[in-house]
């Protein structure tokens, strides 16, 4: 049977930091892309009419908050996207090294218990 290794614990640092690092840059974005879609909604609403009639808050969210007033929001939206994939890898990544400590922890107790 193969002995199980413990992960470096440097790599597990660097990937809490980078943990740490892409969360704060994902509430960033988040707060922006809120930020400019209620400016497209507001601007929408007192600017556009349909039909001669201001359009419903619903029309704005579907037509206008995707994409904001001058499809401003589109390139933040794919940055958010791939912040939230690289994200979920690094907690992945770090939860598989979490996993391999605690099986490296049993095995080491089982030899412990052997021993005796």
């Amino acid at each position: 049977m193969t002995e199980v290794q413990l992960p470096d614990f440097d790599d597990m640092l660097e990937i809490a930091k980078n943990i740490e690092y892409l969360t704060l840059k994902k509430l960033e974005l988040e707060v922006i892309i809120s930020e400019k879609e209620s400016k497209a909604i507001s601007h929408h609403i007192e600017n556009t009419r349909v039909n001669g009639k201001v359009p419903s808050m619903e029309y704005a969210k579907l037509v206008w908050k995707p994409i904001g007033i001058d499809n401003e929001l589109v390139p933040l939206r794919e940055e958010l996207a791939h912040i939230k994939s690289e994200l979920e890898g690094k907690k992945a990544t770090f939860d598989i090294y979490k996993s391999m400590i605690a099986v490296w922890q049993t095995e080491s107790a089982n030899k412990r218990a052997v021993s005796l």
